[in-house]
């Protein structure tokens, strides 16, 4: 074992750090397992737990360092152990990141890593493989469970499907609206595919679906920090942005 690190929020979740990898246990150390998924079997040289965004980090030796964002999952214990078919995690305060498209230039080889998933992390686990559709339900061939994000009053903003395989998974929501016809993905002009607008900042549900159970979670979403705005100026770039989403139905239809 190189290093060991206890989590801040639960004394019972440690994890390990050896020359073959990342081990965890939900025990105190009674039992303890291997990192799989992603995670490579290189040394882990140093292990730190983010206080403010609970983010695993990992110093390896051979891969740099690696971040597991929101270990909300992993403090809750051990998921196959909890009872019920299916569990739906706490989900961390979410930021919208306003953006604007800048070129690449030419010729720049400048090393850069993937960002984390924009917008807020839906983390469950499946005891066993799930579907869910219901009436009126467009769903991909492959999905597998039903996640709608609702606002305070119950509105159904957005509508997305997770896998339905058994075990841990996890869905970005990118803080957006959804339109009514969704634009191609591989539609793209100088800024990209058209997105629908940021939903307002503010407490939203998540809805799970699986089989005939319903789980939920709430959080909060704020607005870019960095940008000094106005409710009403929020509320009047939303609304800009689903009257586009209008046109582009209509340009569609027509």
């Amino acid at each position: 074992m190189k290093t060991l690190t206890e989590d801040p929020r639960n004394a019972n979740l440690l994890f390990a750090g050896t020359e073959f990898g990342l081990y965890w246990t939900f025990d105190g150390g009674h039992h303890w397992r291997l990192a799989s998924g992603n995670v490579p079997r290189v040394r882990v040289d140093k292990i730190l737990v983010n206080e403010k965004t609970h983010d695993l980090i990992l110093g390896t030796h051979g891969r740099g360092i690696i971040v597991l964002d929101d270990i909300a999952a992993l403090e809750a214990g051990d998921p196959t152990a909890a009872t019920g078919d299916a569990q739906l995690f706490p989900i961390r305060q979410a930021t919208q990141i306003y953006e604007w498209r800048v070129l690449p230039v030419l010729g720049s080889f400048k090393f850069a890593a993937p960002n984390p998933p924009a917008g807020a992390l839906l983390t469950y686990f499946l005891r066993s493989d799930a579907r869910t559709v219901g009436d009126g339900d467009t769903a991909p061939a492959s999905a597998g469970v039903k996640i709608q994000i609702l606002t305070s009053d119950g509105a159904v903003v957005r509508t997305l499907w997770g896998p339905g395989e058994a075990g841990m998974h996890r869905v970005a929501w990118d803080l957006r609206n959804e339109f009514s016809v969704p634009p191609p993905p591989d539609e793209d002009g100088w800024f990209g595919t058209i997105r629908p607008p940021y939903v307002l900042p503010g407490e939203y549900a998540v809805k799970l679906t699986v089989g005939g159970r319903v789980l939920t979670q709430t959080f909060n979403v704020r607005a870019d920090p960095r940008t000094a705005t106005t409710p009403d100026g929020l509320g009047a770039r939303m609304a800009a942005g689903m009257l586009i989403g209008e046109l582009y139905r209509a340009v569609t239809d027509g």
